[in-house]
């Protein structure tokens, strides 16, 4: 049977393929984000941080110090723009970056500043949280967050990688 034309582009694309891209994992995922983002931001505002250089000091704040590799992968992103993030961190003083026992890697850790600011920054992160549970309700958190989560590993075993985003290959 013969697609009709007046279903196609000028490249032959029949239409429902393009419809499918309102169903596209990552354009949701990137609104979800910026909107979520932009929450966070908001209620961590007051002390100048962002919600990147939030997760960077909460993160260390749980194991410090952590190598720059660990810490990119576990925050799933690129060295580079980990170092980027990094960069008002370590001018306020919230962060040092020192080699490490092996000078091809570098170490991150918090410091005592940076640990004041993350304990400052907590209440505001806990009424942003609870602006989010308010509207999905605790289970409806915990599904987005599972979901999230296979989504985050699908996405890095395509990629050849493992769940933390570490290669397979």
């Amino acid at each position: 049977m013969k697609k009709s034309v007046e279903n196609q582009d000028a490249k032959g694309i029949a239409e429902d393929r393009w419809a499918a891209l309102e169903g596209c994992a990552c354009l949701g995922t990137r609104q979800t984000a910026r909107a979520l983002t932009r929450l966070y931001e908001e209620r961590l505002r007051p002390l100048d941080l962002r919600a990147t250089q939030f997760s960077v000091l909460a993160m260390l704040r749980g194991h410090s110090p952590r190598s720059m590799g660990e810490l990119a992968e576990d925050l799933v992103v690129d060295r580079t723009t980990l170092t980027r993030v990094l960069v008002p961190l370590r001018k306020r003083e919230l962060v040092t970056v020192t080699p490490g026992s092996d000078a091809r890697v570098h170490e991150a850790s918090i410091t005592a500043k940076g640990r004041a600011l993350l304990a400052d920054a907590l209440p505001l992160w806990e009424a942003a949280q609870r602006e989010v549970v308010a509207v999905l309700g605790p289970p409806g958190l915990e599904r987005y967050l599972e979901g999230l989560g296979e989504a985050r590993a699908a996405g890095n075993e395509a990629r050849g990688k493992g769940p933390r985003g570490a290669s397979t290959r």
